[in-house]
């Protein structure tokens, strides 16, 4: 009898229908028992977009359990043109609180519904929020303003990931709110967008004058930044370098061939992603390897965004040998994971390169 089948045991089914979408919904249907654990899951993630929010209220007003106590996740899909959320505010006070969503991700193609949504629903409505992920298109800048309005309301918040396509950030478009705050818990800042470490000369900015407490993140990614010791990420890392765990930098700039000294700050890092393409590679992580000094480094990623072809492992078979014998040496014997996302067809030439990591058995090669 399906009701008779042991809770762990349940928990497993769940789990692995889960993985195949539709697949949850019709476990309600064959038995009284299966019913609040295929609920769970069915409202476990929730999109909220112009054509299906008001089914939403609707369903949430006439049901008979709290759909919104099971919602973990909750996604909206904000655009220019949608009448809810062009409407007046109380639209989005209707949308009430989640007490239970740990991630919300908010994706939009306006600029001004980041303060409005900070303003008129973010405040109350996430007493849990852990996960912020905000994604902007057709959106000019992101400035100080929007990003502390947005995560003010959640002083459980501990991941903030911004990505914007447009030209990146501005320093402070309008004004600073006048109640705002960083929250204690973020400890995982990732910034996709242009001009990305101004957020961190603001961060200063406002230390400098007693603002506010710098934040000490233990993850850091941005985007057209380079650990350089006269950047502010340069900065930053003398600062709290010792605290960071995962960084990642985008090095598809010129600004890749300044000296990366701030590494040598960052002695608790325990994995570095680096983006920048293939042709690079080699030059650009023996430079690298002169100033990682952490013990606890176990994984480097790198990540060629345009996926070239390659040729450059034969034209510098030189560095690459020279870049197998640094890896291989004392100070890198932590390192489990040296993992390269190029394009198809290179594996077997890049062992041919790094005979050394590949005997270790760390190298990894993942075909984009």
């Amino acid at each position: 009898m399906a009701h008779a089948l042991p809770a762990d045991v349940m928990k497993l089914l769940f789990d692995e229908f889960q993985g195949e979408g539709t697949a949850i919904g019709p476990c309600r249907l064959v038995c009284k028992a299966w019913l609040p654990a295929s609920r769970t899951r069915i409202f476990a993630v929730v999109d909220l977009k112009e054509r299906s929010i008001q089914s939403f209220l609707d369903v949430v007003q006439t049901s008979s359990f709290p759909i919104k106590n099971f919602i973990r996740t909750l996604r909206l899909i904000v655009r220019q043109q949608d009448t809810f959320f062009q409407g007046a505010a109380e639209n989005i006070k209707d949308l009430g609180p989640f007490p239970n969503a740990t991630t919300l991700t908010v994706k939009a193609n306006i600029s001004i519904w980041i303060p409005t949504l900070a303003d008129t629903f973010f405040p109350h409505n996430f007493p849990r929020l852990s996960n912020l992920n905000i994604s902007l298109s057709d959106y000019t800048t992101m400035s100080m303003h929007d990003i502390l309005a947005a995560i003010t309301p959640f002083p459980t918040l501990e991941s903030l990931k911004l990505n914007v396509n447009g030209q990146g950030f501005a320093f402070l478009d309008g004004s600073v709110p006048e109640v705002y705050r960083i929250p204690p818990r973020l400890h995982t800042l990732h910034f996709e967008m242009a001009m990305a470490p101004n957020f961190l000369e603001l961060l200063f900015e406002m230390e400098d004058n007693d603002e506010i407490e710098l934040p000490a993140f233990t993850t850091l990614s941005m985007q057209d930044s380079w650990p350089q010791e006269r950047s502010f990420l340069g900065r930053y890392l003398r600062s709290f370098g010792h605290k960071m765990q995962h960084l990642r930098v985008d090095c598809s700039s010129d600004n890749m061939f300044d000296v990366p000294g701030a590494l040598r700050y960052c002695t608790a890092l325990r994995s570095l992603e680096l983006h920048l393409d293939t042709s690079k590679v080699s030059g650009a992580l023996l430079f690298i390897a002169n100033y990682l000094d952490s013990p606890a480094l176990t994984a480097i990623k790198v990540i060629d965004p345009d996926q070239r072809t390659g040729r450059s492992l034969s034209r510098h078979a030189d560095k690459w040998q020279k870049l197998d014998q640094v890896l291989s040496e004392e100070r890198f014997t932590g390192l489990d994971s040296l993992s390269f996302t190029f394009s198809r067809g290179l594996t077997e030439r890049l062992r041919e390169g790094m005979p050394l990591c590949a005997a270790r058995g760390i190298l990894r090669v993942l075909d984009a």
